[in-house]
C-alpha cells in the first residue's frame, strides 16, 4: 500500500513502527503474535493475505474457530474504543 494514510499503514504505525529499528538491528524479518488464555484475538481481515479470496476466508474462520476473538477490518480496529 503506497498511501501513508491508508488504514493498514495506520495500523502498522500503531502496532509495529516503534519496533522497526530494534527488529532491523537484530535482523528479525518475521513476527509471530500469539494469543494466550484470557487474551482477546482480533483477526484483521484486510491486513493479511492468502493465495485466493476463498483460501483467505477459510483461513480467517478456521483461525477464529481455534483462537476465538473477532474478525474486523483495519478501519474498525482503528476506530475501536480500546485503541483510544
Amino acid at each position: 500500500v503506497n498511501d501513508p494514510n491508508s488504514p493498514s499503514r495506520q495500523l502498522y504505525a500503531l502496532l509495529f513502527e516503534s519496533l522497526t529499528p530494534i527488529l532491523q538491528q537484530e535482523n528479525i524479518t518475521t513476527l509471530l503474535i500469539a494469543a494466550d488464555r484470557g487474551l482477546q484475538v482480533v483477526h484483521v481481515e484486510d491486513a493479511q493475505a492468502d493465495y485466493s479470496e476463498t483460501v483467505h476466508r477459510a483461513s480467517l474462520y478456521s483461525s477464529q474457530g481455534v483462537c476465538g476473538g473477532f474478525i474486523m477490518d483495519t478501519n474498525n480496529v482503528l476506530e475501536a474504543p480500546w485503541f483510544h
